[in-house]
């Protein structure tokens, strides 16, 4: 079970979040997480690089300027630390690769005080709202269900490929349904989990970014 106290405010970070997702077959990028001036010397990871600053009140990380994209050599990493571990003081920081995919999906989970946990999947980023392109279920679904929901929104297009573009509809079925998984497991006290982006591949799907907040 998880408990609201062992989080400040009751937020998982997304190193936490992250490492949930995992235990329930959840991909996400390779990566290691840093203490604040103590960047390893060698990064047992591939360039491209991402490096966020992680905590409990960041929850909205590009907003406060806490992510840095697109690091390609050594040297950039030591600047890019240098300077994140300025501006954030007293925080982690979460190194991760880069993962290069052309569709980004949005999924997450609130519980609403009527109907319990439902679940959401939608285009990624803000248009996701600006559009409405989301399909939503209650969390005991099926593999049908996720299939259902995947071509209610623009993203199944790329089922059979788009534009020369395609995603694994299976790997995203997979990861919908382990979502469901988890909520039905530690979900008593989840408020609200979202993964966005999630990143859609042919191959794959991998939670580029993870928020859970809790209730007591």
């Amino acid at each position: 079970m998880l408990s609201y106290d062992d989080y400040p405010g009751g937020v998982m970070d997304e190193f936490q979040a992250k490492t949930l997702l995992r235990k329930f077959k959840i991909m996400t990028p390779p990566g290691v997480l840093v203490k604040e001036n103590s960047l390893p010397d060698v990064v047992p990871l591939r360039y491209p690089l991402v490096l966020k600053a992680v905590g409990h009140d960041l929850l909205h990380k590009s907003d406060a300027g806490a992510v840095i994209l697109r690091i390609n050599n050594r040297q950039q990493l030591e600047e890019s630390f240098t300077d994140l571990s300025s501006r954030f003081l007293g925080y982690k920081f979460l190194i991760e690769e880069m993962i290069h995919g052309k569709v980004e999906a949005i999924l997450g989970v609130n519980n609403n005080p009527t109907f319990g946990h439902v679940i959401m999947l939608g285009a990624g980023g803000i248009l996701a709202e600006i559009f409405d392109d989301v399909s939503f279920r209650f969390i005991d679904l099926s593999g049908s269900d996720v299939r259902e929901m995947i071509r209610e929104t623009s993203i199944g297009r790329f089922v059979e490929g788009f534009r020369g573009i395609k995603i694994s509809e299976n790997k995203l079925v997979d990861t919908v349904l382990s979502l469901s998984q988890l909520i039905r497991k530690f979900g008593r006290n989840i408020v609200s989990l979202d993964i966005n982006p999630l990143i859609l591949t042919e191959a794959d799907a991998f939670a580029a970014d993870a928020k859970i907040v809790l209730s007591r």
